[in-house]
């Protein structure tokens, strides 16, 4: 009889225990089967199970509709934190707040739409420069927003993939790899220095000029490799500074075999920038374009440009649009492109 009572006693504490091991089972029942459910909505279905699915990846660069990939020995430089340059005071200026999509009080038609060198995409650009620069003619408003200079530079950059592309800058880059077509030596007794051959023809003229007028000029860099640049470059105590002293890779007119060094009886060899302007200096400052070459960096353009003066290094970009940018008193090759997009080389 009392061995009854016990065992009766003993029934509530099982059925507790029964309750409480039934419940924690089915809660691991519950939270098995919702993360079953959760990997099955995450799995992509795939019509073609042989079709494997890949991982997005920022190792490419699209280019032309077609994936660029960066060489092996490419090194990312950290970005410097860009300054933005400080807007002058211009007095009784109407500054209009930014209004995305706003309507702009311009007189119709839009005075920018009236340029021959008007690109309809880049039409709220230019309100927004303007409105930021009121200061600025419109003229100046459109050409410099064709080539990015409404912005900070290398803050937006574009890929060129002509293969013999005119405008190389900040804003402008050329695509890895890029090689020009054909190379040639600029000077006979020294094979390394090299670039295309519209280029050496054109030094060997400018040279032939400057002699007969006294003078002596000679090629000391020509044709330079995205990998060279990018040593030159990393070895700066300052790569990023503006005015620059040295492109970054990708960014420099060496790549292209159309820009040359230059050598002059000066006492640093080179073309002297920070001087009195040398007798060699000026002659081919005057002389260059006849010939088809501009210099490229200068003391005024150096704000467009975002490079240091360098009287030493001249472009070749042909004699017809070299005689246009002296003729016409442009300030750059920046301006030239700005006023007349999409010109390419002769």
């Amino acid at each position: 009889m009392r061995k009854r009572q016990q065992n009766r006693s003993f029934m509530p504490v099982m059925l507790v225990i029964i309750a409480v091991i039934t419940v924690i089972s089915i809660c691991l029942v519950a939270i098995l089967g919702f993360s079953a459910i959760r990997y099955i909505a995450d799995t992509p279905i795939l019509a073609n199970t042989n079709i494997p699915v890949f991982a997005e990846t920022t190792d490419s660069v699209e280019v032309g509709g077609y994936a660029e990939e960066p060489p092996d020995w490419i090194i990312m430089f950290p970005e410097p934190e860009i300054e933005y340059e400080e807007l002058p005071y211009v007095p009784n200026a109407t500054y209009v707040p930014y209004i995305p999509n706003a309507t702009h009080n311009f007189p119709a038609p839009s005075p920018f739409a009236l340029l021959p060198f008007y690109i309809v995409e880049n039409s709220q650009a230019y309100a927004y420069f303007h409105v930021e620069r009121p200061y600025l003619d419109y003229e100046e408003v459109v050409w410099k927003v064709n080539v990015f200079l409404h912005v900070p530079f290398y803050s937006e950059i574009r890929i060129d993939n002509n293969p013999n592309p005119l405008l190389v800058s900040p804003a402008f880059r050329l695509p890895y790899y890029f090689t020009p077509a054909e190379l040639v030596p600029v000077n006979e007794d020294n094979p390394n220095i090299m670039a295309t051959p519209a280029t050496v023809e054109a030094f060997r003229s400018l040279r032939t000029a400057a002699i007969a007028d006294g003078l002596d000029i000679a090629a000391v860099s020509g044709y330079r490799p995205a990998s060279r640049q990018r040593v030159i470059f990393g070895n700066q105590s300052d790569p990023y500074r503006v005015p620059a002293a040295v492109a970054r890779p990708y960014h420099s007119e060496h790549q292209t075999g159309r820009a040359i060094d230059l050598w002059g009886p000066t006492p640093s060899g080179l073309l002297d920038a920070t001087g009195p302007p040398s007798a060699v200096g000026l002659w081919v400052a005057a002389n260059a374009h006849y010939h088809g070459f501009i210099v490229r960096y200068t003391a005024e353009n150096s704000h467009i440009t975002s490079f240091i003066s360098e009287p030493w290094h001249i472009t070749y970009v042909g004699r017809e649009i070299a005689k246009y940018i002296v003729n016409n008193n442009l300030s750059s090759l920046e301006e030239f492109v700005g006023r007349n997009p999409g010109v390419t080389l002769p």
